[in-house]
């Protein structure tokens, strides 16, 4: 087993296994390393919190967080820490991006659409 995504994690982070699909087909799986991850996790992501989210890629892993719905399970800091993600989402226009996405997938899936429209416009109240 070999890191996965070097530079973009640390290798104790997220592990690499690669299998065969019948024997032929090859793939890969990347399983977390550490079953004490979501700890130290949340550490890091409290420390950037507490300092203000001081570098580009914290501000950016704390908009995304924060755009799929995880912020509640991550932020330890009650509303406010939801809220500051929330500004984040709305200044990151990557999570901006993928805040719209979600919504839309959730709204056809309660729809009961099988097919996307794709994004029809800005469907933000934001």
């Amino acid at each position: 087993m070999t890191p996965a995504h070097p530079g973009l994690t640390l290798p104790e982070e997220l592990r690499r296994e690669t299998h065969r699909f019948l024997g032929l087909l090859p793939y890969h799986r990347h399983p977390a390393a550490a079953p004490d991850l979501p700890a130290a996790v949340r550490e890091r992501f409290t420390t950037a919190r507490t300092a203000g989210f001081p570098d580009r890629r914290s501000r950016t892993l704390a908009a995304l967080v924060s755009a799929i719905g995880l912020s509640s399970a991550v932020a330890q800091g009650g509303w406010r820490a939801r809220s500051e993600m929330r500004d984040l989402v709305r200044q990151e226009w990557t999570a901006h991006a993928v805040h719209r996405n979600v919504r839309q997938d959730k709204a056809n899936r309660s729809s009961g659409s099988a097919g996307g429209s794709g994004g029809s416009g800005d469907v933000d109240g934001d």
